[in-house]
């Protein structure tokens, strides 16, 4: 990989985008909560975020036992010696298969 040093924050961009993102994510579903429960909107709105993050650790913990299975099987596989590192291959069809579907999601929701 390369090195990041230089970069704009040190390469330690990513945190802000996804907290901003966060924010304005999270400033929508309040705003909704609150036409929903007109006035006391800080329990459901805590009891939401519970589950959503309850939701986002069982994804996590799904999506790591499924990365870590495709990881031994590359691993057991006896592959060329100038053929790409495990991780690499793993990076570029999990990258893959994100933008098939996100492909299929973008055209499913055309407006054409």
């Amino acid at each position: 990989m390369k090195d990041r040093g230089g970069a704009l924050w040190n390469g330690r961009y990513r945190p802000v985008f996804a907290g901003v993102f966060g924010l304005v994510h999270g400033a929508g579903f309040a705003s909704y909560l609150k036409s929903l429960f007109v006035d006391h909107v800080a329990l459901p709105l805590f009891g939401f975020n519970v589950g959503i993050e309850l939701g986002q650790i069982v994804v996590l913990i799904a999506a790591f036992t499924v990365l870590f299975g495709i990881d031994r099987a590359i691993a057991w596989i006896k592959l060329p010696a100038r053929a790409p590192s495990p991780l690499r291959l793993r990076v570029v069809a999990v990258s893959s298969l994100v933008a098939v579907i996100a492909a299929h999601w973008a055209i499913e929701r055309a407006p054409w």
